[in-house]
């Protein structure tokens, strides 16, 4: 335990033992090296023996091998506790009273432990020391005291346990320990007296390495600060006081202090100081990232890669398995830099003597003879064909013709920058072909040579490096290969200092991406280079202005001549239409071209047996190699495939098995966020990525292509028995309901059933009308998408088109077109809306009932009973419960008579929730596992999962924490594995609430991820719900400034969505912000409000 009652500096023993454990050395060698006992040392380190000479102390440091920074460390702790041993008659006599809460209460005078053996009178300090130097409220004082309720004589006791500590802290002056103030009591100890306030001052010096001009300093002033610790705030205190948001914020701070002290170890080559702390803190935030990030990269600075690499394992292991993420941008990004050996080491041993350099003799060297200028362009076929529009644009792009021939190797004018074009495009497009092809043609421009490098960049083989493309092209410029530099920075240097006055061609084929090709880029202007990718090599364009040129397939003409030089012109004469055909069903590529024409050179058959309308999986067979596998089009497809990152594959899959080539941006998200369970922004992310790589078109704006070949390419690639079958075609349904929301369509004024939508125009529902379910057992659909989803899709087309059918014995809209228009508003959290529509759908099912029409619709039979369901769902969120339980009175029956257990699933869901708001949390369990019990026997997992939601809000209404935090992970596991966004928003938002007391920092993840899911789906009481969680959160985490934001923001939405449950859950968010500020006028208004919101829906508030 670290010495901490006189000055800032260190207790000497407590450091002497720090340094020996971390130098790896025993107290018996230690001592035998410095020449003392081991009883000896012993005593010194545990603060028996204080005032040690100035003659052991440097052997000490000798002994233990210490740095000149560890060994000044160590003096200065020394001469602290000679300072403190020459005043000991003072603090002795006196008592100096100091107070100590980072770890276990303890309060000292002088060097004398004074016991506290009150629990009454442990649990005041803590709270008084807790919030030092401002004043405890009585209030607070009262309900930490007796959390169970405060007896009758309160006022009394709390004076009475006043008064004794007052004469703990100050027996001289027993009112000078604890002073009143208006509003309650505050410690009297000066701010330095507590760990906790000499801990803040050093952190308050170093708030970020930014603002840390010295590097070292900062370090110091962490190290220091962070010995204060001891364990957690008030260790060994009631939990009521380890919740204080002063805890907790105080806890934070050590943590940010960790941080910074391991940054800071990190960037001074010191990991080895923070490993130990941060292996601590680890135990007790088992699940925060940037802490596993630092301690990551810190063992693997210190050498330690396979506990590094074991630490990432198992926190990855624990997201998955606690919390059903995966490991963020910052973890991610630890772990690959242990990975790529990106690390600052450990540093080197001080020398103890100066290094001697070792003489070295080289032979002369001789010169070498002059090398003829490269010439290392490959083959030029002669079989080219078009591309004249780019071989011009190539042309301009080189600087003026030369005058004369001597011209030629003038120095090139400062102005001029060195030409660089990138040429881009998908595989097969001929890429290649086309530098070759000019280069070639333009040889004479260049008098000092060409070269070329295959980076292969998409090849069977591995990609070359730089380094080895650098020593290829130094060889080949007549560097002498001994002389070749070692380091790669070095051999760049030398590479742009041959090319200084030269005029050359380079031409680096296939490259990978920017970083492979910046290497090889000339410094001086002169040189012209030409790069040619299947990417699109943002990164020159961005860093070195360079010219992008991107080559699209042949023109139906162009392709046609193609064939021709393999076919013979009058072939492709004598059959034009066949070779277009051809030529459109190899989307234009000159590789697919050419293998097809040449496959038919060999066959006597006609052209036109062998040109497909459109491209298919026959086609592309045709189109491999049995002889050369590396060239055929499929192994093409291959390389730039297995160049994307998994998610980008399977997007790629998943567009390959779409009912058509090309979907609406709104399409694939829907499509993704179901198969891939990817956000709108993860998936635009992994378009861009495709269309980067050339697999996808985006043409026109906001619709993506796979052209070509590559959509029955997609279709088979790694394709298993899941994805063969076809995707499903829900999402895309759902799509459809999502573009009403389109702004373009006026979403600001109530629904209109009898205005047409074009929504067709945006998604093409007529086309997903023609779409089957993939298979018979798929599981039945969302209750709020009609009992049928194909019944939806043409519903929401023809209220979207206006087209809908209509009898002699009815007229007007249909119910089933209602209906749909109350689930878009219940979506977008428009709930009064929303329960006119489904009230006007049940009025208008029973007015054809009395008409007997209703039999000539098709549709479940308890289509009333359905409408009366849903109506009950949205009065359950507008705050009538009770309407809401006599709705599915009525309704339950039906679905029972009609066998229709997946509405009797919802309805009984719906009855949970509404007894749960009226306080009846038993019956809500029960009813909940009845939901539970018939959703798994129709086997639909969101409808499962909204069972969950209930009985997991029945048990967090129970105070049953640890059960509601198990039924809301079950919940969103189900919700993940239906790919529906709705109850996984609710289900984060539940387990937020469930984690509040005990694990606060996982809450606020968990609500975090429920408030982006919400506003990213739109879903707007979802939101509500996620800001009040987010609200207590930070309540509990000491920030009631942001908590306070944060549910302004969330009554706000309430009061505009009608959720009137969600309103009064608020109110008692703001309450405990208001109280924590200290506000307490605002705390009383928010809790009336809270009873009066609650009051008016019949059921009582809860957090």
């Amino acid at each position: 335990m670290t010495e901490h009652g006189a000055a800032d500096p260190p207790a000497f023993g407590p450091l002497l033992r720090e340094l020996r454990t971390r130098t790896g050395t025993s107290q018996q060698a230690a001592a035998a090296r410095a020449g003392l006992s081991a009883r000896a040392l012993r005593d010194l380190e545990h603060g028996r023996v204080r005032r040690p000479r100035e003659n052991t102390v440097r052997r000490l440091a000798e002994a233990l091998g210490l740095t000149g920074h560890q060994a000044a460390e160590l003096r200065a702790a020394a001469a602290a506790d000679h300072a403190a041993g020459s005043d000991a008659a003072t603090t002795a006599g006196h008592g100096r009273t100091t107070l100590l809460l980072l770890g276990p209460l303890l309060l000292r005078r002088g060097r004398a432990t004074v016991p506290i053996d009150s629990p009454t009178l442990r649990r005041l300090l803590g709270l008084l020391a807790l919030t030092h130097p401002a004043a405890a409220t009585r209030q607070e004082i009262t309900d930490t005291l007796w959390p169970d309720g405060p007896p009758d004589s309160q006022q009394s006791l709390v004076h009475t346990h006043v008064s004794r500590l007052r004469r703990l802290l100050a027996p001289d002056d027993p009112r000078s320990g604890v002073l009143r103030t208006p509003t309650g009591y505050r410690l009297g100890l000066p701010r330095h007296r507590t760990d906790l306030g000499r801990f803040d001052d050093l952190l308050a010096r170093t708030t970020s390495l930014q603002h840390a001009p010295d590097p070292d300093a900062a370090h110091r002033d962490l190290t220091r600060a962070l010995r204060y610790w001891r364990g957690p705030v008030l260790a060994d205190a009631d939990p009521v006081l380890r919740r204080h948001p002063a805890a907790v914020a105080a806890n934070e701070r050590r943590l940010r202090a960790a941080l910074l002290h391991a940054d800071t170890a990190l960037l001074l080559h010191r990991s080895e100081h923070a490993v130990p702390l941060l292996w601590e803190l680890a135990h007790t935030e088992p699940l925060h990232e940037g802490l596993h990030a630092r301690l990551i990269l810190t063992l693997a600075a210190d050498g330690r890669q396979a506990a590094a690499l074991d630490t990432y394992a198992r926190l990855r292991t624990r997201l998955d398995e606690e919390l059903g993420v995966t490991p963020g941008p910052e973890l991610h990004d630890a772990h690959l830099r242990v990975l790529r050996g990106h690390l600052p080491h450990r540093a080197p041993a001080r020398a103890t003597t100066p290094a001697t350099p070792r003489a070295t003799t080289r032979a002369p060297a001789t010169p070498s003879p002059r090398l003829p200028p490269p010439a290392q362009l490959p083959f030029l076929p002669d079989q080219f064909v078009g591309r004249r529009r780019q071989l011009r644009e190539l042309d301009a792009l080189l600087p003026a013709a030369p005058a004369s021939p001597d011209a030629l190797h003038a120095s090139p004018a400062p102005a001029v920058r060195t030409p660089l074009v990138a040429v881009v495009g998908p595989p097969g497009v001929g890429k290649t072909a086309l530098a070759t092809h000019w280069a070639h043609g333009r040889r004479d421009r260049f008098p000092d040579g060409q070269l070329f490098a295959d980076l292969r960049g998409h090849s069977h083989q591995p990609a070359q490096h730089s380094d080895a493309v650098l020593a290829r092209f130094l060889r080949a410029l007549g560097a002498p290969p001994d002389r070749l530099p070692a380091d790669p920075d070095e051999a760049a240097a030398l590479y742009r200092t041959l090319l200084a006055d030269r005029r050359l061609l380079i031409v680096l084929d296939d490259a990978r991406d920017a970083e492979q090709v910046r290497p090889l880029l000339p410094g001086a202007p002169g040189c012209t280079v030409l790069v040619t990718s299947r990417n699109r090599l943002t990164g020159l364009l961005v860093g070195h202005g360079a010219r992008r040129l991107g080559l699209d397939p042949l023109d139906l003409t162009e392709g046609s001549l193609l064939l021709g030089t393999v076919l013979g012109p009058d072939r492709v004469a004598a059959e034009p239409a066949a070779a277009r055909r051809l030529v459109r069903a190899c989307g234009g590529l000159p590789l697919a071209l050419r293998i097809a024409a040449a496959d038919l050179a060999t066959r006597g058959t006609a052209l036109a047996d062998h040109a497909p309308a459109h491209p298919d999986a026959t086609l592309l067979a045709r189109l491999d190699l049995a002889d050369d596998p590396h060239t055929g089009l499929r192994a093409a497809f291959d390389r730039s495939y297995r160049a994307l990152p998994a998610p980008a594959r399977h997007l790629f899959r998943l567009l390959g098995h779409a009912p058509a080539p090309g979907l609406s941006t709104a399409a694939v998200t829907a499509l993704a966020a179901a198969e891939l369970a990817t956000t709108p922004a993860e998936t635009t992310t992994l378009l861009a990525r495709l269309a980067d790589a050339h697999l996808v078109r985006e043409h026109p704006p906001g619709h993506h292509h796979l052209p070509g070949l590559l959509h029955p390419y997609a279709a088979g690639v790694g394709a298993g028995a899941d994805e063969r079958r076809g995707i499903d075609v829900n999402p895309l349904i759902e799509a459809a309901q999502e573009t009403c929301r389109d702004p373009l369509i006026d979403v600001g004024r109530p629904f209109d059933v009898n205005r047409p939508l074009d929504v067709n125009r945006h998604l093409g529902v007529n086309h997903l009308l023609d779409l089957d379910r993939p298979t018979d057992d798929a599981p039945p659909p969302d209750h709020r998408k009609l009992s049928d989803r194909r019944q939806l899709a043409e519903a929401a087309a023809r209220v979207c088109d206006a087209e809908r059918p209509t009898t002699a014995q009815q007229q007007g809209p249909h119910p089933d077109d209602i209906t749909v228009l109350g689930l878009i508003c219940w979506k977008l959290g428009r709930l009064p809306e929303a329960a006119e529509h489904f009230a006007h759908a049940a009025r208008t099912v029973g007015a054809l009932k009395a008409f007997d029409v209703l039999d000539a619709l098709d549709g479940p039979a308890d289509r009333e009973a359905i409408a009366r369901t849903n109506l009950a769902v949205v009065q359950r969120a507008l705050g009538q419960p009770g309407e809401a339980i006599r709705g599915i009175g009525e309704a339950l029956p039906v679905h029972r008579r009609h066998r229709n257990r997946f509405s009797e699933a919802v309805a009984l869901t719906c009855l949970s929730s509404a007894h749960t708001d009226l306080g009846d949390h038993a019956t809500g369990r029960l009813l909940a596992h009845s939901a539970l019990t018939t959703a798994r026997a129709v086997r639909n997992r969101a409808l499962e999962a909204n069972a969950q939601l209930a009985l997991g809000a029945a048990h967090l209404r129970a105070r049953r924490a640890a059960e509601a935090a198990t039924a809301h992970r079950e919940a969103l596991r189900l919700a993940e594995a239906a790919g529906d966004r709705h109850p996984q928003a609710a289900a984060l938002s539940g387990l937020a609430a469930a984690l509040l007391d005990t694990d606060p920092r996982a809450a606020l993840r968990c609500a975090e991820r429920a408030l982006g899911l919400a506003r990213e789906a739109g879903f707007r009481v979802l939101e509500g719900n996620a800001l009040t969680v987010l609200a207590h959160v930070r309540t509990r985490l000491g920030d009631p400034h942001a908590a306070r934001s944060l549910g302004a923001d969330a009554l706000a939405l309430h009061r505009a969505t009608g959720h009137l449950p969600g309103e009064a859950r608020t109110h008692l968010a703001l309450a405990l912000a208001a109280a924590a500020l200290g506000a307490d006028a605002d705390a009383v208004r928010h809790r009336r409000e809270a009873l009066r919101v609650a009051r008016a829906t019949g059921g009582t508030p809860l957090r």
